[in-house]
């Protein structure tokens, strides 16, 4: 069975509660469907693919120092690398991006404090290994 939107925030909190007590659980950004600026995007943290009927897809990380816009984040850098801007506009003067990817009708994202970024790192593989039904390859054991 597909994991949903509902299923990652329950994977959020047990992995906070467990790992980084001393943090309140951060919440997922709302949802990021090609228009306008990246939720968070100049932060780390993760960010999650999801369909339009909310089967959560794909969980992904940008935690890396970057050039450009989002120099010393990752989220929009990493995003970015996946979904370009197409130059145009919406009619009230948000940024219009490329979807290109299958399985993937929105994005949300979570931020990570700076101080512990790299703890993205270690939240991604937990819910990778936590979740059902997503298509990564990497840390994936549940094929």
């Amino acid at each position: 069975m597909a994991s949903t939107l509902k299923d990652l925030e329950q994977v959020t909190s047990d992995f906070f509660k467990k790992y980084l007590p001393h943090l309140e659980v951060p919440q997922w950004s709302e949802k990021w469907e090609f228009k306008g600026g990246i939720p968070q995007g100049d932060k780390r943290g993760c960010y999650a693919w999801f369909t339009n009927d909310g089967k959560l897809t794909y969980i992904g990380l940008g935690i890396g120092k970057n050039s450009g816009r989002y120099e010393g984040n990752g989220l929009g850098q990493r995003l970015n690398n996946y979904f370009k801007w197409t130059k145009k506009y919406t009619e009230d003067g948000k940024k219009i991006y490329e979807q290109t990817k299958e399985d993937v009708d929105y994005i949300r994202t979570l931020v990570f404090p700076e101080d512990e970024f790299y703890m993205a790192a270690a939240f991604e593989i937990y819910a990778i290994t936590n979740l059902n039904g997503l298509i990564n390859k990497t840390h994936n054991i549940r094929k």
